[in-house]
């Protein structure tokens, strides 16, 4: 069982989308109205990243050289108390993912404005 927020309708404004690239990656866009934040952490949190309202961000698929997965957090501060994880591992022709919300403030704009994932 998973404990995560309602999913946003697709046209409803206020909702961070995580979509498959097509194209061996993934696409996150921001439609909330405030900046978004994400690191993509492996075996260390990388750089901080910014998204503003409507932008989006894109990256390939990796491994982690340490054999476990990959995490995106997102956080609508330029703190990591409070992120919603995208979470990812490759395993040759396979991907396995999924979100988790277990880092996530309960008050989080998140929880208020939903997310979506879409394949």
């Amino acid at each position: 069982a998973a404990a995560l927020p309602h999913s946003a309708r697709s046209g409803e404004s206020g909702a961070v989308e995580t979509r498959d690239s097509g194209s061996g990656g993934l696409q996150i866009v921001n439609n909330m109205g405030t900046d978004v934040y994400l690191w993509t952490t492996a075996s260390d949190p990388g750089s901080m990243k910014t998204l503003s309202t409507g932008g989006d961000y894109s990256e390939d698929w990796t491994t982690n050289s340490n054999g476990g997965g990959i995490s995106i957090k997102i956080s609508t501060s330029e703190s990591q108390d409070s992120v919603l994880q995208f979470e990812y591992t490759q395993d040759g022709e396979k991907l396995f993912w999924d979100m988790s919300s277990i880092d996530l403030d309960e008050t989080s704009d998140f929880v208020k404005s939903g997310f979506t994932v879409q394949p």
